[in-house]
């Protein structure tokens, strides 16, 4: 028997080509480039966390204007790519998602500069404390002005 993993259902594939992520905490913002300690230590979380979650369909729709509004408050990560990536028939340049912790995220794509669209959700079947991305890694104090 031969098995063949097509990532579909996966975000793994989409995480090895994160070219820098963006930290937002309540109106700040920093950019890890993808050579930085930081850059690196929450790559290496993510694709942890992410390991066995899988891509399911999503019920969330994103809103440019609604968004650009929410992420002035609570602490959100944005991963963004050199290229243009489609999951499932999505395309986006980056992905968008609040760091909260529970059972599963809606990733917000963000495509041509804008966050709209249907989102792509992220089942973790656990709870994962998403939080602790930050927390654990002192960021906060390292890199947000």
């Amino acid at each position: 028997m031969q098995i063949i993993n097509d990532y579909s259902h996966t975000i793994i594939d989409t995480l090895q080509e994160v070219s820098s992520i963006e930290v937002f905490q309540d109106g700040r913002h920093s950019v890890l480039s993808q050579g930085s300690k930081e850059f690196h230590d929450i790559a290496g979380q993510l694709l942890d966390k992410f390991a066995n979650a899988r891509v399911d369909p999503a019920f969330g729709v994103s809103l440019h204007d609604e968004t650009i509004k929410q992420i002035q408050s609570g602490t959100w990560l944005k991963l963004n790519f050199d290229k243009t990536i489609e999951k499932n028939g999505l395309p986006f340049d980056a992905l968008l998602f609040q760091l909260e912790d529970g059972y599963g995220i809606n990733l917000i794509r963000e495509y041509q500069g804008r966050y709209e669209g249907r989102c792509i959700y992220l089942n973790f079947f656990d709870n994962i404390a998403l939080k602790d991305l930050i927390k654990n890694n002192l960021l906060l104090s390292m890199v947000m002005k």
